[in-house]
């Protein structure tokens, strides 16, 4: 019982850490909270997109990753 509730306990913690990365500190490193991080390529595939971010003060490397939710026609073309 003991093992569950550190597993139920870590997941939370886990959960906790993106919502905090996601809302909070968007364009910091989610581990020391350095604005001095790298962007490698966005990659897009199949309507997500996902970038490789590095951070130059703790070496801390993660994947911000991006979903398609909406479209706006800017130009139409010619049919």
């Amino acid at each position: 019982m003991e093992k569950i509730e550190q597993i139920i306990g870590d997941f939370a913690q886990m959960a906790r850490y993106h919502e905090n990365h996601l809302t909070i500190n968007s364009g910091k490193c989610p581990q020391c909270g350095s604005e001095d991080i790298t962007g490698g390529p966005v990659e897009i595939d199949d309507g997500h997109a996902y970038q490789d971010v590095d951070c130059s003060k703790c070496d801390a490397v993660w994947r911000d990753e991006y979903t398609l939710h909406g479209m706006q026609l800017v130009e139409e073309g010619s049919i």
